[in-house]
This record gives C-alpha cells, structure tokens and sequence, in this order.
C-alpha cells in the first residue's frame, strides 16, 4: 500500500469517526433549537433547514457510518446482504439529493422573503414550503429507485470477491454525467451561492425599510447562516468534484498508475465531503450570536428546567 492509500485509509477511518459524531450530535441539536422555537417553526427557510438537518442525520448513519467500518474493520455489509446493498446505494442517493434541494430552497425562500417586490415575497411562506418539502421527498424516492434495481453482486472470477456495483451502462453513464456531479453538486452549489449573494444584498437594504424588528433580526440571521454554510459547501464538494471528474477521464486501463493515486485521493475527498453533512450545526453556532443564544435558551431555559420541575416531587 502506497503512503497515499494509507494515508486515505487513516483520514478515513479517523476523520470520519468524528464526522460521525459531530455531525449525529449537531443535527440533533439543530433539530431540537428549530422545533422548539416558534421563530423557526412559522419561518419556511428555517424549516427547510430543518428537514436538511435530519436529511443529513440520514447520509452520515448510512453513508459515513459504512465508509468507517469498510476502512477500519474490513466489515463491508453490501457484500454479504443484497438487501442492504440496495437499501444503502438507495437511501444514501435519496438522503444526499433531498439534503442539496433543501438547503438550495432555503437559499432561494430566503432571498424572496428579504425582496423588496410583495409579488416574490409572498412565495415565501411556510404552506408553499410545506408542499415543496412533500414534492422533493417524491422525486427523490421516485428518482432514485434504478439505483436499487440496478445494484446487483458481482462475483469476480478472478479474486472470487463480492462487490456491490451497477451492472447497466446507460444508467452508469447517468449517474457519471447527471446524478453524480451535475444535479447534486454543480447545479445547488451554484444555486446556494447566487442566491446567498443576493439576500445578503438584500438584507443590506432592509435597514432603509419599514420592518418590524423581529422579521428583520431573523431574516438577518437566516441570510448569515444559509451564506455562510453555502461557502463551506463550496470549499468541502469541490475537491470531490474534481477528482470524480479526474477519475472520469484517466480509466484505470490506460493510466493505471495515475488511477491508483486518484482512487486514494477520491477516498480523502469523500472524506472532506461528509464534513459538509457534519458542519451545519457548527456553522450556524459560530456565524450566529443569535443562534447561540437560541441554543441555551432551548437546552437550559425550556428542557432542563421543564424535566426538573417534573421530577422536583411537590411538598
């Protein structure tokens, strides 16, 4: 094993035990702030971040959670359950693209909310987000299904391994040119970003508008976030971008050796990628003061003291 591989082998299993565990306990804890506050509740952009929150929860326990036992303990389920070889490739795809699309309609509702236009703003509301959040889960559970029909075992005659691989062309040729990089990378990526810019924008110009004060704190901090975690998004997926596409045009056939270390790089970036499912709680506590006061008022101010009164016995 080059000192690549090894490397990559050791940021994986490392990097991301902690991926896993940041990232579990943050979407909880992102989870429990949006639903407890009634702020976050009526406003569709922090609901949309809300859903994003347990979507990630999805990737990281059946993407990350398999990636660590493959690395460090050689325990690779795909190979000995053909069920669990479908299920993971299906729900890890479904989690992934239904995770991007709500972060980029948060983007998006954000920047409408913050228009000055009453046209726009009015497509900002927690019933369009509602039916929005339903459609995405439909597509994405209906997109996704030739993943589960077309990963199959393969047993090569050569090693006598069993791998967990697509076995069909066209859709192999999909999943290099749509799935893989254009629908859930590029396409939201940019999305998060344009639109990021243009609330930020916006919420420059609410200062020199008549908004009540609530609204214009919130929609303030919801900006912040959503631009912040757009630019983390950017700096964690584009390494895995690049070498995916990298990997797409030196075959293992022809530049054998230039494959090798791309595949050891591929594991890295796979490695930095799921830090962006791992971040977001992260992101929002150390680019919000607002946020942070929200998060102990929630643990301590609402849960603690409400379980203390219940179990103090009255005398």
């Amino acid at each position: 094993m080059s000192s690549l591989a090894l490397a990559a082998q050791n940021l994986s299993i490392y990097l991301g035990i902690f991926a896993l565990v940041a990232g579990v306990l943050g979407g909880l804890l992102n989870t429990i702030v949006f639903l407890s506050l009634k702020t976050f509740r009526q406003s569709s952009s922090a609901f949309y971040l809300t859903i994003m929150s347990i979507s990630n929860l999805g990737i990281l326990i059946s993407g990350q959670l398999t990636r660590i036992l493959i690395s460090g303990y050689s325990i690779d389920w795909t190979q000995t359950s053909l069920f669990y070889c479908k299920f993971r490739i299906y729900s890890l795809q479904t989690f992934s693209h239904v995770s991007f699309a709500y972060l980029s309609l948060a983007t998006i509702d954000q920047y409408l909310s913050t228009c000055s236009r009453p046209q726009w703003q009015q497509w900002s509301n927690i019933r369009v987000a509602h039916r929005l959040v339903i459609l995405v889960v439909f597509l994405g559970l209906a997109c996704n299904i030739p993943y589960a029909i077309y990963y199959v075992h393969n047993h090569s005659p050569i090693t006598g391994e069993i791998t967990c691989t697509n076995t069909n062309a066209i859709f192999q040729r999909y999943m290099n040119y749509v799935s893989g990089v254009t629908l859930t990378k590029i396409l939201p990526i940019g999305l998060m970003i344009l639109f990021g810019i243009l609330s930020y924008r916006n919420i420059q110009q609410l200062a020199r508008q008549t908004v009540p004060l609530v609204r214009r704190e919130l929609d303030r901090q919801i900006t912040i976030i959503v631009l912040v975690q757009s630019v983390i998004t950017f700096f964690t997926i584009t390494p895995y971008i690049v070498v995916y596409c990298l990997l797409l045009i030196f075959n293992a056939n022809d530049y054998p050796a230039i494959y090798n270390n791309l595949q050891a790089a591929n594991s890295i970036s796979f490695s930095i990628y799921y830090l962006y499912h791992a971040s977001p709680f992260y992101i929002y506590f150390c680019a919000s003061a607002r946020f942070r006061r929200q998060l102990k008022y929630v643990l301590f101010d609402v849960h603690l003291n409400q379980r203390c009164r219940r179990i103090t016995p009255v005398n």
